[in-house]
């Protein structure tokens, strides 16, 4: 409700802020973009093309056999170039405006600190790194419309699933080393919200405290919210496994059907 001594925004401010955001994120955009083709184009970054990698390939190839992942190039630009350009977070990502993949060579594993020792990280090697970005190209070329983080990512994490058991993973393997963190990510906010609760705090009065305050209650809760979110996102990742193993006995996914809406993990979208 508008404070009552507060002036309301008149049409022509309205339409302004709404300009000043746009441009904003239009010249966000336009940064993304620059930064992805130097990525590319930059001369330390190799250009893959089937058949290398022929596995993570052939694997996606056989369940989207009409979305031709065969004719997507793969780059491997060095870490220090994905940081450089903003993309230092992830082994490897997919744009689908310029329909390219582009991963970082294997990060060595750091072992875990006491500050960190609460946190989520994979091991991936770069053949499952590809495999996981052609499924984002093909959740695009089979008419997912959705922009939704939650779904594109369970369609990516789910497909690649039977990938990582032909390389002999087991399914906590499959969960613990390459789909906690997304799993991991979205139960935090729910357990964080559970385990306040029973500590007697509201997340509206969780907000309004200092941060100092906020950090000390953190301090205290981080171990069991930890192991709430490693259960609950195990048991996720699971379920997961198990709804997609049987799309992947029933074989090829054909682009007659590509329309056919799946009903999915809905209870992963993050936009809901």
């Amino acid at each position: 409700m508008r404070n009552r001594h507060s002036k309301p925004i008149s049409k022509a401010k309205q339409v302004g802020i709404r300009a000043s955001n746009l441009r904003k994120q239009n010249e966000e955009t336009d940064k993304i973009k620059r930064n992805i083709r130097r990525l590319r184009d930059h001369m330390n970054t190799i250009a893959y093309s089937y058949p290398d990698f022929k596995g993570a390939y052939d694997y996606v190839d056989n369940l989207f056999p009409e979305s031709n992942v065969k004719d997507v190039v793969v780059y491997k630009a060095p870490s220090t170039l994905m940081y450089k350009y903003g993309f230092g977070h992830a082994g490897g990502f997919y744009n689908k405006t310029y329909k390219v993949i582009i991963f970082s060579g294997k990060r060595k594993q750091q072992k875990k600190t006491f500050a960190d020792r609460y946190s989520v990280s994979a091991k991936l090697e770069p053949d499952e790194v590809i495999a996981h970005e052609l499924l984002h190209y093909c959740y695009f070329e089979e008419g997912k419309n959705s922009n939704s983080v939650g779904l594109n990512e369970e369609f990516a994490y789910g497909w690649s699933s039977g990938y990582l058991r032909k390389k002999g993973y087991t399914d906590d393997q499959i969960i613990r080393d390459n789909f906690m963190p997304f799993l991991y990510g979205n139960v935090q906010n729910g357990v964080m919200i559970t385990v306040l609760g029973n500590n007697g705090i509201s997340p509206q009065e969780y907000n309004d405290f200092h941060e100092n305050k906020k950090m000390r209650i953190m301090k205290k809760l981080r171990k069991e919210i930890y192991e709430r979110c490693i259960k609950e996102a195990t048991e996720i990742g699971h379920a997961l496994i198990d709804m997609y193993s049987k799309k992947i006995e029933e074989g090829a996914i054909s682009n007659s059907v590509k329309n056919q809406v799946s009903k999915g993990f809905t209870f992963l979208d993050l936009d809901d």
